[in-house]
């Protein structure tokens, strides 16, 4: 709990500004990398600018497949790498034992510090010339010139996290008689470390630079070799490749050492346990994720009929989608607790924040990770075929963010259902299909209406059983607009219109008759619209939000093996 519920109650009356920044921080962090991606393909793909100079990021999905078919990309990777370790390590050990050195003995400080603020000033890069006069052309020049451009920088860094030690601890350490030694093992390092760190972290960037420098100008091999070769031949694409591999390899090496100083520094997790895999698992909901695969699911058997099935795009599209939703999970928890929407006596929430598993900035960092996975997996699809997946990937990923977060969060304002239909029905149907077949049919789109109502279906649901705590909590949805009786009616719409559907697909293709499967469920919506009409307590109503989804579930599921069998009887 982050707050007593009594001041929850009504957020607009208790404004937080922590909460604003908090919601600011979310914003900019997704909407920075997806915005940036995002209008450099626009403006690739609609001729802005010379694409090509400046391929649309999507295009050089093709060509990174290509370089790591063919192995260059992964070897020269491996390369760099291997440079980069070997260097920073070479670099790095001298450089923190003579920092605890020049910390607690003066004479050692006095002698070196001359030496080290001289060469440190020298930028890195500069001293290959003469690492090269010293060891040659080969690895060892390389290694050397790393090595040197980070030595002084760590050796400064745990130089002043010693000199910041409180002195009594070395006082006692040698009143107890501890050796220089000792003082080193037990006092100056782990004084020191998160200053060391501090400065591991900084080498490790320049140690990435320097490296790829030197590869521009004495390497046959490496990341730095690929981008000034591409540019020389003018192989764009290749360049930029290799600029986004070393982005990543750069942010991957960060992360691996971020992860060692959280296993070198056990005081700074003592408070709070980084989450384990199995609370991100139930944070993001996985039972919900039926939602957003068996439209897939469902939009691939029907392109089957068709004989038009792109078997890779599928898995692609699963991934995207269910990266997605799970992002829509997350940022729905996060701004319903900001909004003060969300206590610990809320039905059916995630529940991460409340019991304290997750805090904001895991969410933030988790709602961040599943965008952007989302995005990469789409990445392929849509530099196959074209803008059309590019968009509807944007609207997919808007609706899932702008549903409870932004200035005018959806669910808020009585559009919630209107939303689901669109982007987990129409577009999420409709674009499957396209990708698949390069068409969109009558077919097409009585799936993605059947598919879209059942999604709403499970949203309603869920509102005609919060309707008293939305309405304390100001929080506008259909349900508590229309009042108990009309959003009974909407939800027997919802749920008894897919068979309606389903019966019009017959009717236009005969052939498809084993889609009439479907109506196995028709019993089970009868069953949940008697049961929404006479109950009322929430405690009961939750058990009707699990079966609505399961009614989604089966009906796509009803509904793809009765397209596949059509396809099967098609191709006998």
């Amino acid at each position: 709990m982050t707050e007593p519920i009594s001041s929850r109650t009504n957020p607009a009356r208790t404004r937080d500004p922590f909460r604003t920044r908090r919601l600011i921080e979310l914003v900019l962090t997704v909407a920075g990398p997806a915005l940036v991606i995002g209008v450099w393909e626009l403006l690739s793909r609609t001729g802005r600018i010379d694409n090509r100079f400046w391929p649309a990021p999507s295009v050089l999905w093709d060509t990174a497949a290509e370089m790591t078919r063919d192995g260059s990309l992964i070897a020269n990777v491996l390369i760099t790498v291997e440079r980069i370790i070997f260097g920073f390590i070479l670099g790095t050990i001298p450089g923190v034992l003579l920092g605890l050195a020049m910390g607690l003995f003066w004479p050692i400080r006095t002698f070196f510090m001359p030496i080290s603020t001289v060469i440190y000033a020298i930028p890195k890069i500069a001293v290959l010339p003469l690492t090269i006069i010293a060891f040659g052309t080969g690895e060892v020049s390389k290694l050397v010139t790393v090595a040197l451009s980070i030595f002084f920088l760590v050796a400064l860094s745990t130089m002043n996290g010693v000199l910041e030690l409180d002195r009594s601890f070395r006082d006692v350490a040698k009143n107890l008689g501890a050796s220089r030694v000792e003082l080193f093992t037990t006092v100056a390092l782990p004084g020191a470390l998160p200053s060391i760190f501090t400065g591991m972290r900084l080498a490790l960037g320049f140690a990435l630079l320097v490296v790829v420098g030197t590869e521009f100008i004495s390497a046959r091999d490496g990341l730095g070799y690929v981008i000034w070769n591409s540019y020389q031949t003018l192989r764009i694409q290749q360049m930029f490749v290799g600029l986004a591999a070393t982005a990543l390899l750069g942010w991957a090496l960060t992360m691996g050492l971020g992860i060692l100083e959280t296993w070198a520094l056990p005081w700074k997790r003592a408070d709070r346990r980084a989450p384990s895999l199995k609370t991100w698992f139930w944070a993001v909901r996985p039972r919900s994720f039926t939602t957003s695969t068996i439209p897939i699911v469902a939009a691939t058997a029907l392109a089957a009929v068709d004989g038009d099935v792109r078997w890779g795009f599928f898995a692609l599209m699963l991934v995207a989608s269910v990266l997605t939703h799970a992002a829509c999970n997350l940022t729905n928890d996060y701004f319903d607790d900001v909004r003060g929407v969300d206590t610990d006596e809320t039905l059916g929430q995630g529940g991460a924040l409340q019991q304290g598993a997750l805090g904001h900035g895991d969410l933030r960092l988790g709602i961040a990770f599943c965008f952007t996975g989302a995005l990469i997996a789409a990445l392929p699809v849509i530099a196959s075929v074209g803008q059309v997946v590019f968009w509807i990937a944007v609207a997919s990923a808007a609706a899932a963010f702008l549903y409870t977060g932004g200035p005018f969060p959806l669910a808020y304002y009585a559009l919630g259902e209107l939303t689901v239909f669109l982007a987990m029905g129409i577009g999420m149907v409709t674009g499957a299909y396209y990708v698949h077949s390069g068409t969109v049919t009558v077919e097409a789109v009585l799936l993605a209406t059947a598919m879209g109502l059942l999604s709403a279906g499970f949203l309603h649901a869920n509102n005609v059983r919060d309707i008293d705590s939305d309405r304390r909590q100001r929080k506008r949805t259909l349900a508590n607009l229309l009042g108990r009786h009309a959003a009974t009616i909407e939800y027997a719409f919802l749920v008894f219109v897919p068979f309606a559907c389903a019966t019009v697909m017959v009717m236009l293709d005969p052939g498809s008759w084993p889609l009439l499967l479907v109506f196995v469920a028709f019993p089970v919506a009868l069953r949940l619209t008697r049961e929404i009409a006479v109950e009322t307590a929430p405690s009961r109503l939750n058990g009707l939000v699990r079966r609505s989804a399961g009614l989604h579930l089966v009906y796509g599921a009803l509904a793809s093996i009765g397209l596949a069998l059509t396809a099967m009887i098609g191709l006998s």
